[in-house]
C-alpha cells in the first residue's frame, strides 16, 4: 500500500497534462475531489473541479503547465502527498506577444483505495503572475509586492499545516542518495519561499556555511536563519524555481555535491529552443544521523544553458536517478 516515487511523479504529470489540456481521462479521481485555491476558491467534486479548470480554455487562448521542485511522500497506509512548483502562461492565439505567466505551488493528496491511488485533493496557491493578467479568466488575483488587503483573495497554502513534510513526517517510500539529495533542493525552497523557517533550519547541518552574491559569508545555522528569515520578509512573493542538474556522491556515501539551475518562468527556452536558467547553486551537503543535509551552499547568478552548465559536463554522477 506505498506508493512509488516514479508513480508519484507520472501523476503530477498527469494533472498537468489535464490542465493543459482539459481532459482528465488518463488520471485516477475521487468521487469527493477538491480543490482548494487562492485563485479560483474552494471547489467539491470530480465535475465542478473539472469546470473550474476547464474555464482557462478559452477558444482564443492556449495555456502551457510545467512542475518543478518535487516531493514525493507516502505514509505506507494509503496516504501519499505530492508537492510541486506549477509555472505556466496563457497565450493568446490571436496575438502571441500577448500573454501571462503565473507561478505556483501544490499539494496533491492521494487515497489508496480499490487497487488504486486516486486523487482526493488539489491545494493550489498561486504565488505570482506577470504581464497581461486580463488572460487570467475569472481568476482571483494573488496579493503581490502590494501587501495583502481587502478584495484579495486569501492564501490557500500554510506551510505549518499543509506541507508534506507535516502531514507525513516519515516518508515510507525508499529512495536513493540521488532521489533524496534533488528533493533536499525541493525542501529547501519549499521552506524559505512558505516563510517556514521551522522546517526551513532543517534543511543544514550546525556548522553549515553560505555565500549568496546579495549577502555577506554567512557562518553556523543560526546566522543562516536569521539572515536568510530577514531576506525573505520583504520579498513575501519569493519563488526559487529550480531544476537539479548533477549530483555526485561521495565514495563514503556520506557526502555529496548538487549544482541547481535556477529557472525563470518568463525565460525558459531562448532562440535555439535550448533551456535557459539565470543562475545556479553549488551545495555540499553531508549526512548528519542518516539525514542529508546542506554544509555550504553558494548562489551566482548569470545566464546558461542546458548545453553550457557551469561544471564539468563530462564528469558523471557516480549515482543516477532510475
Amino acid at each position: 500500500m506505498n506508493i512509488s516515487r516514479v508513480q508519484g511523479l507520472k501523476i503530477l504529470d498527469s494533472l498537468s497534462f489535464a490542465w493543459e489540456n482539459n481532459d482528465w481521462t488518463n488520471i485516477d479521481l475521487s468521487k469527493n475531489l477538491t480543490l482548494r485555491s487562492n485563485h479560483k476558491d474552494n471547489v467539491i467534486g470530480v465535475q465542478n473541479v473539472q469546470q473550474a479548470f476547464a474555464l482557462d480554455h478559452r477558444p482564443s487562448q492556449k495555456i502551457h503547465i510545467s512542475t518543478s521542485n518535487h516531493y514525493v511522500a507516502s505514509d505506507g497506509l494509503g496516504l501519499a502527498i505530492l508537492s510541486s512548483y506549477v509555472y505556466g502562461h496563457i497565450t493568446d492565439l490571436t496575438n502571441v506577444n500577448h500573454y501571462a505567466v503565473f507561478g505556483g505551488t501544490q499539494c496533491i493528496t492521494l487515497t489508496y483505495s480499490e487497487s488504486k491511488w486516486s486523487v482526493a485533493e488539489i491545494l493550489l496557491n498561486i504565488n505570482g503572475i506577470e504581464d497581461n493578467s486580463s488572460l487570467l479568466n475569472e481568476w482571483t488575483l494573488p496579493a503581490r509586492d502590494k501587501g495583502w488587503h481587502s478584495g484579495n483573495s486569501y492564501p490557500t497554502l500554510v506551510s505549518e499545516l499543509d506541507s508534506p513534510w507535516v502531514n507525513i513526517p516519515v516518508n515510507k517510500i525508499e529512495k536513493n542518495d540521488y532521489e533524496l539529495n534533488e528533493e533536499n533542493y525541493s525542501k529547501y525552497s519549499w521552506a524559505i519561499d512558505q516563510n517556514d523557517f521551522a522546517l526551513f533550519k532543517t534543511c543544514y547541518t550546525s556548522d553549515a556555511r553560505s555565500e549568496f552574491t546579495a549577502l555577506d559569508p554567512l557562518y553556523g545555522l543560526h546566522n543562516i536563519v536569521d539572515t536568510l528569515k530577514e531576506f525573505r520578509r520583504v520579498w513575501p512573493w519569493m519563488q526559487h524555481f529550480g531544476e537539479v542538474l548533477k549530483i555526485t556522491i561521495g565514495p563514503n556515501n556520506q557526502t555529496a555535491e548538487m549544482w541547481v539551475g535556477r529557472l525563470i518562468p518568463d525565460h525558459i527556452i531562448n532562440e535555439k529552443s535550448e533551456k535557459i536558467y539565470d543562475a545556479h547553486y553549488r551545495v555540499e551537503l553531508r549526512k548528519e544521523n542518516q539525514v542529508w543535509k546542506f554544509n555550504w551552499s553558494e548562489y551566482t547568478p548569470g545566464w546558461f544553458t542546458e548545453n553550457t552548465p557551469p561544471f564539468n559536463k563530462s564528469e558523471l554522477s557516480l549515482l543516477v536517478e532510475e
